[in-house]
């Protein structure tokens, strides 16, 4: 389409100036291919046949799911509330994705964990990240503050 980046990013900014009065003013920042992630996504609840479990078999849970991503490859954990009826304790853990064989593992691994915590399933999503800006660009990587 474009014969060089250059032609590419002069495209991309008279399309940026012929539309900002949708988008407000903006700097111009340069083009870059944006890294994607793919990550995996691990959604597990507290309860067992519509009653909480205790909090001791839910922390033995939560740590169980966690050793599906190693510490360097779990980008993100939390706790809240599960909106789905009914409302329920709920744990996410967002790591990177591993290969075929590692996501056939990890299956089989909250396959057991599914069974032994007497859960009707366990919710496992599979994306691509991508990082975007506040001029709404997409960034080329994600940067790492800490790695704790």
């Amino acid at each position: 389409m474009w014969s060089t980046r250059a032609d590419k990013d002069q495209a991309e900014r008279r399309w940026n100036d012929s539309h900002s009065h949708l988008f407000g003013e903006r700097e111009h920042e340069p083009v870059v291919e944006p890294e994607r992630n793919e990550v995996w996504v691990i959604s597990i609840g507290r309860n067992t046949h519509g009653f909480p479990m205790s909090l001791g078999r839910w922390e033995q849970f939560k740590a169980q799911t966690r050793l599906c991503f190693t510490r360097n490859n779990t980008l993100f954990f939390g706790e809240g509330t599960g909106v789905w009826d009914p409302t329920e304790d709920s744990f996410t853990i967002i790591g990177k994705a591993g290969g075929s064989q590692l996501r056939d593992d990890v299956l089989n691994y909250l396959g057991r964990l599914a069974e032994t915590y007497h859960q009707e399933s366990i919710a496992f999503s599979e994306g691509t990240t991508t990082f975007v800006t506040p001029s709404g660009a997409l960034r080329a990587s994600a940067r790492r503050t800490s790695d704790t």
